[in-house]
């Protein structure tokens, strides 16, 4: 995982973050406690034969006081009817990009909170495999989250992982 914060930006909102090397990444660009924008990046690599030189990502557009990948007009009945669904599926790869699969297909909004991940000791860009048969898609969730050695909690927006920490842990 690579995770920065605080990176300056500059007059133009051009910004720099150095070290990044060639991988898949999910950009998440956060004000405060409000996610702007989730995007995929890819880093690619240098050719064999070229030096590294640095990767220019283009615009970005931002929707100020939106939450990643919502949808207004989600209700919680919705989302209750959307998780209890049963499904079929093997999928394997990074948490966070099995969760960014998982969401896109089912359309069910999944929160992941990075802070509260790394403050469980755990790792966001574990790999994690699972095959489930006739399940609802809520025990789906479950089984990627367990896979990452994290839990989940389901509420009227969607899917949280991992799970709010009560009041007694």
């Amino acid at each position: 995982m690579f995770y920065r914060v605080q990176i300056p930006v500059q007059e133009d909102g051009s910004f720099e973050i150095e070290g990044v090397v060639p991988e898949r990444y999910l950009l998440s660009v956060q004000v405060g406690e409000k996610s702007l924008q989730v995007t995929r990046v890819t880093v690619p690599s240098p050719k064999p034969d070229e030096e590294a030189k640095p990767f220019r990502l283009e615009e970005i557009k931002l929707k100020a006081g939106v939450e990643p990948n919502s949808d207004a007009s989600l209700k919680s009945e919705a989302v209750r009817e959307k998780l209890a669904r049963k499904q079929t599926l093997a999928i394997s790869g990074k948490l966070l990009f099995v969760l960014d699969e998982l969401e896109k297909l089912y359309d069910v909004p999944v929160t992941v909170s990075l802070k509260e991940i790394r403050e469980r000791e755990k790792d966001a860009q574990a790999e994690v495999s699972v095959k489930v048969t006739d399940v609802p898609l809520s025990e789906l969730f479950e089984k990627v989250a367990q896979a990452a050695g994290l839990d989940v909690e389901f509420n009227e927006k969607g899917v949280r992982i991992p799970a709010v920490k009560s009041k007694e842990d």
